[in-house]
């Protein structure tokens, strides 16, 4: 499945970046750290229930035109 999303900060990771889906969300984009800034497609690889909502990771698909 594949989301678009606006990163808005770098990840914990070498190369990953993090957005935030509508629902509030955190989306951890692997290959996104260059993209920081910019709305992107990612496809998720795998969804992480916690305490606060759910932690979705991603790697990156495209740019997005905005």
């Amino acid at each position: 499945e594949r989301l678009e999303v606006d990163l808005v900060k770098p990840g914990k990771e070498e190369g990953q970046a993090v957005g935030f889906i509508e629902d509030g969300s955190m989306v951890v984009v692997s290959g996104g750290r260059p993209h920081i800034g910019q709305h992107v497609q990612a496809e998720i690889i795998s969804v992480l229930p916690t305490a606060g909502g759910k932690m979705i990771f991603a790697r990156l698909v495209a740019q997005v035109d905005s």
